[in-house]
């Protein structure tokens, strides 16, 4: 008697576009596409705020063979930022020792003249068990600027969360002028929690976040969050790669990362975009 196959099973396909373009010396929507589960809304334009278009998965969670994909482009002389409704969460695969299917998010952004990239979504939480694949690919023109933040957390500590067997692979790629400036790939496999444990990989943390500024004075950039580190207890330093800052950020729990996130991200907006208000940049949603 031959062994049943294995039912398949429906996957989460999302993909969205997103574009945008100046309109009376205002940043406003030029294209939007939405398909699967992937949608996006904009929030309501207010005096002294950013444009602001917010992602969505409608699924809730990724799970092996489920594939999300964003495409956004600022047009020249743009500034405008797209962010996440919530946390992004990545859910235990049907056999996470065996199974090579893993859930992938792609993110492509394209950056114009003169124009400002916001690119800020909310943490990712990687529960026991998941495997996943995320890749942010990076076109810059040569007078653009951006502020970029990925963030993931390997199970919640205030759940008592950890995750003892999974895979995730982080990668970024940015180029400035179609030359490639910055590249990166962080890999966990097997025992996620037993790695981030070791003294020299992340030494107990398991909330880590990368934040990659690109723009005029990166240096002073650097300066400032290295001056942030120097007054905190957390894990991060940050270094310099000709006009690209590269941030990175260990900590205890996402709620402690969040704490050394924001202040760096409000300071690098506040510059990106000659700001002197005290009031934050941040996204709304990030309050909520």
């Amino acid at each position: 008697m031959l062994a049943p196959l294995p039912i398949p099973l429906q996957r989460a396909l999302g993909k969205s576009e997103i574009s945008f373009k100046t309109r009376n010396g205002e940043t406003v929507l030029d294209d939007l596409y939405q398909q699967g589960c992937a949608k996006i809304r904009l929030a309501r334009k207010e005096p002294a705020r950013l444009t602001e278009a917010v992602l969505i998965n409608t699924t809730g969670g990724l799970t092996d063979g489920d594939d999300y994909t964003t495409n956004a482009r600022w047009g020249k002389g743009t500034t405008a930022i797209v962010t996440t409704q919530a946390a992004e969460r990545f859910y235990q695969i049907r056999d996470a020792k065996t199974s090579k299917a893993k859930a992938s998010i792609v993110s492509n952004l394209k950056v114009g003249e003169d124009a400002c990239a916001f690119w800020l979504p909310q943490e990712s939480i990687m529960f026991d068990g998941a495997a996943y694949q995320r890749k942010t690919i990076i076109d810059l023109a040569e007078s653009a600027k951006l502020v970029a933040v990925e963030s993931s957390v390997f199970g919640r500590a205030a759940m008592g969360e950890s995750v003892d067997h999974g895979y995730c692979r982080e990668i970024w790629q940015l180029r400035i002028a179609g030359k490639l400036v910055f590249a990166d790939a962080f890999e966990l496999d097997g025992p996620v929690a037993k790695k981030l444990n070791h003294p020299t990989i992340a030494n107990g943390a398991n909330a880590i976040s990368t934040i990659i500024y690109a723009g005029p004075e990166a240096k002073e950039m650097r300066d400032m969050a290295n001056a942030i580190f120097d007054d905190s207890n957390d894990i991060g330093r940050a270094s310099c790669l000709g006009p690209v800052t590269i941030i990175r950020i260990l900590s205890a729990d996402s709620q402690k990362l969040r704490l050394l996130v924001v202040p760096i991200l409000e300071k690098l907006m506040n510059f990106a975009t000659s700001s002197n208000s005290n009031n934050s940049l941040l996204p709304r949603v990030w309050s909520l």
